[in-house]
């Protein structure tokens, strides 16, 4: 599932945490972070995220924050 629009502020990393935490209580859930200014990865640096959050818009393979 993508969440995506060229327009700024219109609550996509808002949209793609809801929808992360309702499938997360589903099954196991995975937010992969593609915008340059890594809100979801941000808030998943807080702890408060109940599933992982990865950013490969970097030189580094892969950044993960986990509240477990």
């Amino acid at each position: 599932m993508t969440v995506a629009s060229f327009k700024g502020g219109v609550e996509k990393t808002t949209t793609a945490l809801h929808l992360a935490a309702y499938l997360q209580s589903k099954a196991p859930a995975l937010l992969v972070d593609g915008d340059l200014n890594r809100s979801a990865l941000d808030w998943a640096a807080r702890g408060s995220l109940p599933f992982k959050v990865v950013d490969m818009t970097d030189d580094n393979p892969v950044k993960t924050h986990t509240k477990n």
